[in-house]
Formats: C-alpha cells, sequence, structure tokens
C-alpha cells in the first residue's frame, strides 16, 4: 500500500484497510455498488482534500438511503446476472 503510509494511517484512525482476494464472488453487490457509486460521486473529478473526497462520498450514500429502490435495483441486476452465469 504505497499511497497509504504510516501517517495517514495515524491520520484516519477509524479508516481500516482489508486484503481482498483477487476473485471474490461474494462481494459481487458491493463491487457493483461501488460502480455506480465512483461513476456518480468520483469519477473524473480531483479532491483537494480527503474531507472534500469524504463529504462528497457521504452525501452520494444520503441520496441513495432516499432512493432505497435504486440501490435494490443495483443488487437485484447483481444477482440475476450471477444466476444466469451460473446456469
Amino acid at each position: 500500500m504505497p499511497f497509504f503510509t504510516r501517517n495517514s494511517r495515524l491520520a484516519y484512525p477509524l479508516l481500516e484497510l482489508y486484503p481482498l482476494p483477487s476473485y471474490s464472488p461474494q462481494l459481487q453487490v458491493s463491487e457493483r455498488f461501488w460502480k455506480v457509486l465512483r461513476r456518480r460521486a468520483t469519477h473524473n473529478r480531483l479532491f483537494p482534500t480527503m474531507a472534500q473526497l469524504t463529504r462528497t462520498l457521504r452525501n452520494s450514500l444520503c441520496y441513495d438511503q432516499t432512493l432505497k429502490h435504486r440501490v435494490l435495483s443495483v443488487i437485484q441486476s447483481s444477482s440475476k446476472r450471477t444466476k444466469s452465469s451460473a446456469a
């Protein structure tokens, strides 16, 4: 993790990093949701500070909470794709 130095971890103690396997079928739902979130909130934007990035992501997540049907559609479309690829 060259981006995250020891000082970064000290500055953001609530941030936890977990190594993930290269392929995790159980994470496909979260990956699909992250793709939608990233496209809407952070894609092709520069955030000068970590606070601005955090605020943008938090605002986008709060917006998603008001549109639960959209989140469900992302999750369900992912599970449909998984079931059809397994068949």
